[in-house]
């Protein structure tokens, strides 16, 4: 895995911040619309925000915490202090709150194992996209690479001279629905359009040299992983782009590591179970309470927690364990079995029965939920049937009409009839030669007929127009078939 100790074991990164307060009655609702992101709503959290020209360039960064009702904290890279400092005071005029600098020994530290340490004066944090904290003291933690944690996430400070739409800050500090704030009327057009034209994304291989990348901007380079700016075209996951040296790179769109709390959970649970099953409990462990720290509501981590105590004869804990899960997971047979299995274990025999007895009761449900699928599935017949009707009766009506024949494609795919989906779909085609979906479910059917020499000449047009119009997702998925094939 990646920057493993430094995303797993973790230690202290290395970046000069100012602190600020933001104190008055009126500060909440002048940051709210100022910023591009939500602010945090609950004292003691914090959330990573961005201020704009009315141009929708970017200002700068910067991390608000809640402090008190009535007080924030902006913590702030020290480059950006005084562009911080101009913005946050362009607009303001009478409202009734005050800005003010202070000083603390403060450490930033990154990591599962570093932030499951507790210290007397912490605040959560947000480091380019990773959980942090900062801890108001000097820590001695090991020292890790925050710059190459940064360029996996796609940050950098070159990119920052960009608009913001161009930087990765647009996936972390921009809330849609949040309302206006300057420059929102420019960010909501590119967004909601096709994109930035230029955009992050890492390029995978030898080394790069910044006149090897005819398109886009070359950023920096950790190893064998290049940060760069690419067109639209080109921003197609996991994609071969030959570029000027005659090597071909494959390219890799953002987020190239877990972001989510959930992906966090789930990386560190594979990991856990790799642990477990080569014997190595104790890491298997460790592995799993970071899981939970990072998301307490991860139904896998606690079951595999309650499996590992139970088989070391852990009873009490491995039945604390699949009561939570029991909880988080209602629907879970998996909590009751193994309740009944461990309260056997140690002589409660009634509650063994009981819980025996819970693990069947779910069964059932599970055989009435697939008795109420089936119902599902056949009104989803019927849907079928009458919208294949009502396309039929329009193309009686308008042979050439491009809805009617790529609806009868899209349902001869879905009910599996894909020579029937080859037809329709390759008409579809010829009425709309720029319809992404008509060559992601065209070639699906090839694939399925085996067809595959076909299907790849499918995807590869179709990933050209689908990147061209920016269509990325089913431009990402014609990549990702075309690289099966």
């Amino acid at each position: 895995m990646l920057l493993q100790n430094e995303r797993l074991i973790g230690g202290k990164v290395l970046e000069d911040l100012v602190f600020y307060e933001i104190h008055g009655p009126e500060a909440e609702s002048y940051l709210f619309n100022q910023t591009t992101n939500i602010l945090p709503s609950k004292i003691g959290f914090g959330e990573p925000n961005v201020f704009v020209t009315n141009k929708g360039a970017f200002i700068c960064a910067f991390y608000l915490y809640k402090k008190s009702e009535q007080t924030f904290w902006a913590i702030v890279s020290k480059k950006d202090k005084d562009r911080f400092l101009e913005r946050l005071e362009l607009f303001h005029i009478s409202e009734e709150f005050e800005t003010n600098e202070f000083f603390e020994n403060y450490s930033i530290l990154v990591g599962e194992q570093a932030l499951d340490n507790e210290y007397d004066k912490e605040i959560p944090y947000w480091f380019y996209g990773y959980r942090a904290k900062i801890v108001f003291e000097k820590s001695n933690l090991e020292e890790v690479n925050g710059d190459a944690l940064k360029l996996f996430h796609g940050f950098h400070e070159k990119i920052n001279r960009k608009l913001f739409t161009e930087t990765r800050y647009i996936d972390f500090c921009y809330d849609k629905n949040k309302g206006c704030f300057p420059g929102q009327e420019t960010v909501a057009k590119i967004v909601n359009n096709r994109g930035a034209a230029l955009f992050p994304c890492l390029l995978k291989g030898k080394n790069l040299k910044s006149d090897n990348l005819e398109k886009g901007e070359y950023i920096d380079s950790w190893e064998d992983y290049h940060l760069v700016l690419l067109p639209r075209e080109n921003r197609i996951n996991h994609s071969s782009m030959k570029l000027g040296d005659s090597i071909s790179r494959e390219v890799l769109t953002f987020p190239v590591l877990e972001e989510t709390p959930k992906e966090w959970a789930e990386a560190l649970s594979d990991m856990a179970y790799e642990k477990f099953h080569e014997g190595n409990n104790e890491e298997a462990k460790k592995l799993l309470h970071y899981a939970l720290n990072t998301k307490d509501d991860y139904a896998d981590a606690y079951e595999m927690l309650g499996v590992i105590y139970g088989r070391e004869d852990n009873y009490q804990v491995a039945i604390e364990l699949m009561k939570k899960l029991s909880e988080i997971d209602s629907s879970s047979i998996m909590a009751h079995t193994n309740l009944s299995l461990y309260y056997m274990k140690v002589g409660e025999i009634e509650k063994a029965e009981d819980e025996k007895s819970k693990a069947m009761l779910k069964e059932f449900e599970k055989v009435g939920q697939t008795a109420d699928a089936e119902e599902v599935a056949k009104k989803q017949k019927e849907e079928w049937s009458r919208k294949e009707s009502m396309y039929k009766q329009v193309l009686e009506i308008d042979p050439d009409d491009f809805i009617a024949i790529f609806g009868l494609g899209e349902l001869a795919f879905i009910q599996e009839n894909f020579e029937m989906a080859k037809s329709y779909l390759s008409k579809a085609i010829d009425q709309n030669k720029k319809h992404s979906q008509s060559y992601l479910l065209l070639g699906k059917s090839l694939v399925s007929m085996n067809k595959n020499d076909e299907a790849k000449l499918i995807f590869e047009k179709g990933i050209k127009i689908a990147a061209s119009q920016g269509d990325m997702m089913p431009a990402n998925e014609m990549q990702s078939l075309l690289n099966n094939l």
